[in-house]
């Protein structure tokens, strides 16, 4: 299974999905979300850190849609 390095240290698993969502949330179009999500998939390696895949993420993204990668590299999650 391959797991993510969270911020925290804390490992998870990877989740396609998620990141497609996250990009949706930042404004990408649903194919272009798909299409950097299959990608980064690709390029996925065990133990990756997920400011790594969003930093990817948001690089691919910029190239269609700009306002959106910058909304996807900037989001953090507010903490509790």
């Amino acid at each position: 299974m391959d797991q993510v390095r969270k911020r925290s240290g804390e490992m998870e698993t990877f989740d396609e999905a998620k990141l497609e969502t996250s990009l949706t949330k930042a404004g990408a179009k649903k194919e272009h979300a798909a299409k950097i999500t299959e990608m980064v998939a690709r390029i996925f390696r065990e133990g990756m850190e997920t400011t790594q895949i969003k930093e990817r993420a948001a690089t691919e993204l910029s190239k269609t849609d700009p306002t959106a990668a910058h909304r996807c590299q900037t989001f953090t999650k507010p903490t509790n």
